[in-house]
């Protein structure tokens, strides 16, 4: 992995890298981690550059908190754009599909956002 793109060791920093990341940046690590052959490319190729950075970072979300173990199908990743964009979405699948990683990645997208908010709130506070 080029120096400029290496990760952080720890899950909590990673994530921080992942939420901070440029959609150029977001490419060239899932390029690197070799997983481009594993996304929808023709429902990506389609999203504007806002989605494909949601896409990207709930991508990379889900292959560091599953230990490289698994990345979102083309529902799941709808799922998640419908709901960062605030719009309803309606999922109707078998058991086992993955209904619920669209849910639990949206939820740990949030709290990471939130503590990172936090994080940075409190050490203004400190600094003044």
């Amino acid at each position: 992995m080029d120096e400029s793109l290496e990760l952080p060791q720890t899950l909590d920093s990673r994530l921080k890298t992942i939420r901070e990341c440029s959609l150029e940046t977001l490419e060239s690590i899932l390029s690197n981690l070799s997983l481009t052959n594993r996304l929808p490319a023709a429902y990506l190729s389609q999203l504007d550059e806002v989605d494909q950075t949601i896409c990207f970072r709930a991508t990379l979300l889900c292959y560091f908190v599953t230990q490289g173990t698994q990345v979102p199908c083309e529902m799941q990743l709808k799922a998640i754009v419908a709901d960062k964009k605030g719009e309803d979405s309606l999922i109707v699948a078998g058991t086992g599909s993955g209904k619920t990683l669209p849910v639990a990645l949206n939820i740990l997208q949030r709290s990471v956002q939130s503590a990172c908010s936090n994080h940075h709130l409190s050490a203004q506070t400190t600094s003044s």
